[in-house]
């Protein structure tokens, strides 16, 4: 969502977020984690563009940048339609991580799979006991 220059327009959104929700947490972190993941897309760009430039690393750079195309996609629509966000922060702040761990997972997999070191970093803070 983008930021508006009104404060009453932004206090006017939020009430309604309240009347609609109990809880101010997901309302307050939605557009807080869409910044973050234009940050991180151009991060993961950057790199991609880095690497294949600078080193000639066979990296299967036009499906990497498909997948990042697809976090900035999901972050536009969501920008576009503020309403559903609004009304379903939780849900929707689930689909946004459910999202991202799948293009993180397809980057993985496209930029070296299970040789990447980042994978078995991965592995090993999946199987940690809590």
């Amino acid at each position: 969502m983008q930021e508006s220059a009104d404060p009453a327009l932004s206090s006017a959104r939020l009430t309604t977020a309240a009347t609609l929700t109990e809880d101010f947490a997901p309302n307050l972190a939605l557009p807080w984690v869409m910044r973050l993941r234009y940050g991180i897309a151009c991060g993961e760009a950057a790199i991609a563009v880095g690497m294949t430039l600078a080193f000639h690393f066979s990296v299967a750079f036009p499906w990497a940048i498909a997948v990042l195309s697809v976090v900035v996609g999901s972050n536009l629509w969501l920008a576009r339609k503020p309403k559903m966000s609004i009304r379903f922060p939780q849900q929707t702040l689930g689909a946004i991580f459910v999202l991202d761990t799948l293009c993180l997972t397809a980057i993985l997999a496209l930029t070296g799979g299970p040789t990447n070191p980042l994978a078995f970093s991965t592995w090993c803070k999946s199987r940690s006991p809590q």
